[in-house]
């Protein structure tokens, strides 16, 4: 249970509306809310719909009145009604107490809220009425959302110190209303209670500000004064002033205008307030995401206290939520921000031992958490298990291959053919480890074999072409008919074979090569730019050659390995980059290119 405490020094500022709205968007989220009406000297919660009528229904003024006049607790369902909020939802409401009876200002007044606590034990009181909200209706309630009493007073003082967890403050940021919280929210921050564990969460919210153009800054200087005097940093939400006629009738308008600007700001300040209660799911997973944003704060603030808060906060999390799924990708993905791989490791588990749809994805992960911790053979115990028994998409396949390769010299070519076998992998994936093994010349032929075994094509053409097979290349690329002959990659491995068949530079085809590299949006990866500078040197385009070129040397160190052209291998960054060197010092030297052999073309480049 997460107890919230909405405060005003002064009324006029919207704070019992923005609660009903609150506590409609708990409801909402599918949240068991009790709304209770502190302010008993003018009860407002019971005139906003669906509240309306419970002013005739016993709440806090004959709750206390019972207590002082049987010396024992009430029970405090008697003094609580529930209401629906539509959609199936509910809210429950303590209210205030008969307030439209004609006894009940005497009764009200005749509460001593000092004797109360000095003679009466008021305190125990209210700790047993809190404990009650948390075992109502062998339930209890997920959040309580109090609407206190405006000024100095003792009700006040219960209202903001004792019973809640966190203060929303709304204010109007002018000097009456910032000197008259000053002495409040002092006191918020020094309460010491010894059955209180935790300080109370301070949430600040300017409210019916000014919906006008601030031309000459006033409301950012007044706003900026109000944080600086009452020590916050950041705003939980600003509410501006809505001015809509149907606000006269109170409804509420989270529920009735949801698309609304204000309703936006209701929900902004409802996310504030959620993110600080770890006991709620949807608070948790939100209060993640707070934390990134801290780290990134902290870590330009160099605020080592601040990096040791999250931690914790990240680990509370953890702990009060050990199976969830959702959070444990939310932490891994915080700790990875944070650069904590043992943390990662700790929410990944969770993943991988789930059914969860992305678990390939979680597998990799700590495959890469594993390997920063030098713990490289589970880390290749993950990285087979994600190729040969889960079902990795091509996005997970690339990366996984190349950890792989770092960690295994020698072994990973086997771990690759195994996954092979991986009847969940779809043709996608497959090519790319393909392409992996198709890494020197000596494996072409049995790449050619698996290629035709396992029924893929673009494989199978750069394996012939790497093979020195022109002839059987360009049929299995003409084989795909015009549409497939159009497509971008088959348009340059064409022109490859018939340069190597026809021994003369194919350029027409290269023509089309660029026309069609021109008409889509331009590549960024070291082999497709390297292909636009082979074909455009052979149709004359020197210079773009070399800029395609010099675009190609800068993105070639990004990639761990990466298919050339120039062999029609894959190789490591390292000698793509040999490659490229080659090609631009043949290209500024004007050298004429011969017709690729079974070598490719850096072998047979003169």
């Amino acid at each position: 249970m997460y107890v919230v405490t909405f405060y005003s020094y002064k009324g006029g500022v919207g704070r019992t509306m923005a609660l009903v709205n609150i506590a409609a968007l708990l409801a909402q989220a599918g949240k068991r809310v009790l709304a209770v009406d502190f302010d008993l000297e003018a009860p407002g919660l019971s005139s906003y719909e669906p509240f309306r009528c419970a002013g005739t229904h016993n709440g806090l003024v004959e709750y206390v009145t019972d207590y002082l006049e049987t010396g024992r607790a009430p029970i405090a369902a008697d003094y609580i009604v529930e209401k629906s909020v539509g959609n199936g939802a509910s809210v429950w409401l303590m209210p205030a107490g008969r307030h439209t009876d004609p006894g009940y200002a005497a009764k009200f007044s005749a509460i001593n809220w000092q004797s109360l606590y000095a003679d009466h034990e008021g305190f125990l009181l209210f700790e047993d009425l809190k404990q009650q909200w948390a075992e109502f209706d062998d339930q209890g309630f997920d959040y309580v959302l109090i609407d206190s009493r405006t000024g100095h007073t003792d009700i006040g003082g219960i209202c903001t110190r004792q019973l809640p967890d966190a203060v929303v403050v709304m204010y109007l940021p002018t000097p009456q209303n910032i000197e008259g919280l000053k002495p409040i929210v002092r006191a918020i921050r020094r309460e010491s209670a010894p059955i209180r564990r935790d300080r109370v969460r301070l949430h600040f919210c300017p409210s019916n500000l000014p919906d006008l153009d601030d031309q000459e800054l006033i409301l950012k200087a007044l706003l900026q004064k109000a944080a600086e005097e009452l020590g916050y940093v950041e705003t939980a939400a600003e509410i501006y002033h809505y001015g809509a006629l149907d606000l006269l009738q109170q409804p509420i308008y989270s529920l009735t205008s949801p698309n609304s600007r204000l309703a936006a700001q209701y929900d902004d300040l409802c996310t504030a307030i959620i993110s600080y209660n770890l006991t709620d799911r949807d608070g948790a997973l939100v209060a993640i995401e707070r934390l990134e944003t801290q780290f990134e704060e902290a870590r330009r603030g160099k605020s080592f206290h601040d990096l040791q808060s999250i931690q914790s906060e990240a680990a509370l999390i953890a702990g009060r939520f050990p199976t969830d799924v959702a959070i444990a990708w939310a932490l891994a993905d915080l700790a990875e921000t944070m650069t904590r791989p043992e943390d990662a490791l700790t929410a990944l588990n969770v993943i991988v031992d789930s059914d969860d749809a992305n678990r390939a994805v979680a597998l990799l992960k700590r495959a890469s958490a594993r390997a920063s911790l030098d713990d490289r053979k589970a880390a290749v115990a993950d990285l087979r298990r994600l190729l040969a028994e889960e079902t990795p998409t091509a996005f997970e396949v690339r990366p996984a291959i190349e950890l792989l390769k770092s960690l295994e010299a020698e072994g990973w070519r086997t771990t690759l053919e195994d996954a092979l076998a991986n009847d969940a992998l779809d043709a996608i994936a497959r090519n790319e480890i393909l392409m992996a093994l198709l890494s020197d010349r000596e494996t072409a032929g049995a790449i050619v074999e698996l290629a035709k075994r396992l029924n893929l094509r673009r494989a199978l053409i750069l394996a012939l072409i790497a093979d020195g097979r022109f002839e059987q290349a360009r049929d299995a690329i003409i084989s795909g008919g015009a549409p497939a002959v159009d497509e971008l990659p088959d348009l340059f491995n064409l022109a490859i074979c018939d340069w190597a068949i026809e021994r003369f530079e194919p350029v027409a085809l290269f023509a089309r090569v660029i026309a069609k590299a021109e008409a889509i949006r331009r590549t960024g990866d070291p082999n497709g730019l390297q292909c636009f500078a082979l074909a455009k040197y052979v149709l004359g385009r020197r210079d773009e050659a070399l800029e395609d070129l010099r675009l190609a040397e800068l993105a070639a160190p990004r990639v761990s390995s990466t298919f050339s052209c120039w062999r029609y291998l894959t190789v490591p960054a390292s000698e793509m980059s040999e490659d490229l060197a080659e090609m631009r010092a043949l290209i500024e030297a004007g050298a004429t290119l011969r017709p690729p052999g079974r070598g490719g073309l850096k072998a047979t480049n003169g």
